[in-house]
């Protein structure tokens, strides 16, 4: 303490910044069965020494993530060291570095990294003729489609005249109105939005 002036002069430092973390990011999308690695964590502050630097993962479903080496990623791990992980389910999985310095400053940073389902579902027609006659009602021919996570995927069907105009169809039936070559497309999707095609032409004279 310094007096200037009858002012009090306080030459103590005092430490106004928080801790900084520096965290090379891992998002991006996933699928199950992906490997993800959480490289350690670098951390700096300008006063204090860091006294606490730890990483938190959790799941799409909120639990803490074990990682490959069998630790529990709960906020107890020491982030300066790898975490490796599967992805096992869809979802985001939610990264937390948490680091403290020795005045209990702290610096948070948190980011996702989210699993997709990215398997198309397939596509399968049923017995269906190829041929038929001008004026005819024809009808389309059924699917079989399969998914690996979407119990029931969205069918629709085109079809396409010979002059490449949308042909109505109803309750799975069109009109043959004029002699030609008639396009038939189906599309499937699944819940996330992954698409299979399957398609055929029917003649008609």
């Amino acid at each position: 303490m310094k007096n200037l002036n009858t002012q009090t002069l306080n030459n103590a430092i005092v430490d106004r910044f928080a801790p900084q973390i520096i965290v090379e990011t891992m998002s991006g999308d996933r699928v199950p069965a992906d490997k993800v690695v959480l490289a350690g964590a670098f951390a700096y502050d300008v006063l204090e020494p860091i006294t606490v630097m730890t990483l938190e993962v959790t799941d799409p479903n909120g639990a803490f993530v074990t990682d490959d080496n069998g630790v529990v990623l709960d906020g107890t791990q020491d982030a300066t060291k790898d975490a490796p992980f599967t992805i096992k389910e869809l979802g985001d999985y939610v990264i937390r570095y948490v680091i403290k310095d020795g005045k209990g400053k702290t610096d948070t940073y948190v980011y996702a990294v989210t699993a997709k389902d990215a398997t198309a579902p397939t596509i399968t027609l049923l017995k269906h003729k190829e041929s038929a006659k001008v004026g005819e009602t024809v009808e389309l021919a059924g699917t079989e489609v399969a998914d690996n996570l979407t119990e029931e995927c969205t069918v629709v069907v085109y079809v396409f005249g010979p002059e490449g105009a949308n042909v109505k169809v109803t309750e799975g039936k069109f009109e043959a109105a004029v002699s030609g070559v008639y396009s038939v497309r189906y599309m499937a999707f699944d819940a996330d939005g992954n698409y299979a095609f399957a398609f055929y032409d029917i003649d008609v004279k």
